[in-house]
């Protein structure tokens, strides 16, 4: 019975240590959010912590990427928005968001460390929704969120890319780390926060890990 209650509290200790959620939020965050009445959410920062497949060229990698940060963004905006019914806002649609961005000349890459309070002011927003999720696989099924991926990609992704480390049936469950910040425009003053870190299923389909960390980014928005 000992040696039972034993594994429980082991299990127990991996879950925790597996899923953990730290918030923060400003102190001035009423007084600055005051006069807040649009937001936009930012194509996210991907930041890949695993061994590079071989057969990936720097190009190949970058369209990669910015493919993965075009679905997470699409999933951050539809978790966010599944929560702002009664929130005294409005968020800027993507196609806007992504619009205007293009017609600046600001790639996807380049607007993951764009100046906030210029991108503010291109965007026409009060404040910006930022995320930055570090991973160690690369995910080719994105079509659940409008991003098409070349074939080629998706040929060498589903050959050797997702699994670089060991085979799947042996490696199956890695962390997920995402972080999601509000900024304020005005001054780029982080206003809130919260760091996301989850056990992944990589047995799961792509659709249901990115949802999942999304979900629990946008849990407990403010305003």
């Amino acid at each position: 019975m000992r040696n039972f209650y034993l594994l429980l509290l082991m299990v127990g200790l991996i879950v925790i240590s597996a899923c953990r959620t730290q918030r923060y939020t400003a102190s001035n965050f009423d007084a600055a959010t005051d006069n807040h009445e649009l937001v936009a959410i930012m194509p996210v920062q991907m930041v890949f912590t695993g061994r590079q497949p071989k057969k990936l060229t720097p190009e190949d990698i970058q369209a990669i990427e910015e493919a993965e940060s075009e679905a997470f963004q699409v999933s951050l905006y539809n978790a966010i928005l599944s929560k702002s019914g009664k929130m005294p806002i409005q968020f800027q649609s993507l196609n806007e968001t992504n619009r205007l961005l293009a017609e600046k000349g600001i790639s996807i890459r380049e607007s993951w460390t764009y100046d906030d309070t210029e991108l503010a002011k291109i965007l026409g927003v009060d404040a910006l929704v930022r995320m930055r999720v570090e991973k160690q696989r690369y995910m080719s099924d994105l079509a659940a969120f409008g991003v098409d991926m070349a074939q080629q990609l998706l040929f060498v992704l589903n050959q050797s890319g997702l699994w670089p480390v060991l085979p799947r049936q042996y490696n199956n469950t890695e962390e997920i780390r995402a972080k999601t910040s509000l900024i304020n425009g005005e001054d780029a003053q982080v206003l809130w926060n919260i760091a996301v870190q989850r056990a992944a299923d990589w047995d799961r389909p792509d659709e249901f890990i990115i949802n999942n960390i999304t979900r629990k980014s946008a849990r407990n928005f403010p305003y």
